[in-house]
């Protein structure tokens, strides 16, 4: 019919659990360079960006994707893995 459905995603990143730092496992990690682009781990096989509405901003494959259309906030990033699968928050300037 022509017609698409659009469903929101809410993530709690005051102080929620499961949310590790970028820090923790530099190979299943992303993080926001000076110049705007999204960096990730070697071990990170796709990645999603969510902002703080919950809405998808982002998507893709590459470890190194240029993110500069992106507005300074916070964002929540999904990384994936065959194995594994993390949340975590981030922060672009």
């Amino acid at each position: 019919s022509g017609r698409s459905e659009v469903k929101r995603i809410t993530f709690d990143v005051q102080g929620g659990t499961g949310i590790d730092k970028a820090t923790a496992a530099p190979d299943f990690s992303a993080h926001f360079s000076a110049d705007g682009r999204l960096l990730t781990g070697s071990a990170v096989d796709r990645w999603e960006i969510y902002d703080t509405a919950g809405r998808l901003v982002l998507r893709g494959v590459a470890h190194d994707t240029d993110a500069s259309m992106l507005s300074a906030a916070y964002y929540v990033a999904r990384l994936y893995s065959t194995t594994r699968t993390k949340s975590l928050k981030l922060i672009k300037r």
